[in-house]
């Protein structure tokens, strides 16, 4: 959570001061994304959740380089140059399908 606060300190007051139930949402958000067939879909469940937060293009945005950036973390030496590269460009990929669905 303290990665996407570096990216939308703004959002901070909006969640909870104990983070297990954000990080278990954002695991499960994580693993559906990777095994959706259908992310226009997911996208649709996903907006529909965040319509009461006004969230903007930053926010999305914050979220791919905060995720890309625990991802990074996670993987330490593993983390190369290329295979950091197809993270960012999956995540931007799946946040602007969602941005879609949530405008």
């Amino acid at each position: 959570m303290d990665q996407f606060f570096k990216y939308c300190p703004d959002l901070k007051n909006k969640f909870p001061s104990n983070y297990t139930l954000v990080s278990k949402m954002i695991q499960s958000f994580v693993s559906s994304a990777i095994e959706a067939k259908n992310l226009g879909k997911l996208g649709v469940k996903f907006a529909k959740g965040h319509t009461k937060y006004t969230l903007t293009d930053d926010h999305f945005q914050g979220f791919a380089s905060a995720l890309v950036d625990t991802i990074q973390s996670r993987l330490g030496k593993f983390g190369t140059i290329e295979l950091i590269k197809i993270w960012r460009a999956t995540t931007e990929g799946i946040i602007k399908v969602y941005l879609i669905q949530y405008q």
